[in-house]
């Protein structure tokens, strides 16, 4: 499962070579961003179970 990162890692130092630091880190900012939405999207399917639920609510109690 984490062969492949792996690999993948082996090449940032040509791509960093090839394209620059500035337009590396750009790219694996780009790369984080479908995690995100990801995240967001499992947040609003757990608000959506709760307040489905019999006296679910959607706000989290303190």
């Amino acid at each position: 499962m984490l062969l492949l990162p792996k690999f993948i890692a082996g090449f940032s130092g040509q791509f960093v070579d090839a394209y620059g630091y500035e337009n590396f880190f750009i790219a694996t900012a780009i790369l984080g961003l479908p995690v995100l939405v990801l995240v967001w999207l499992a947040g609003q399917a757990t608000f959506a179970t709760a307040a489905e639920k019999p006296g679910g609510t959607t706000t989290p109690h303190a």
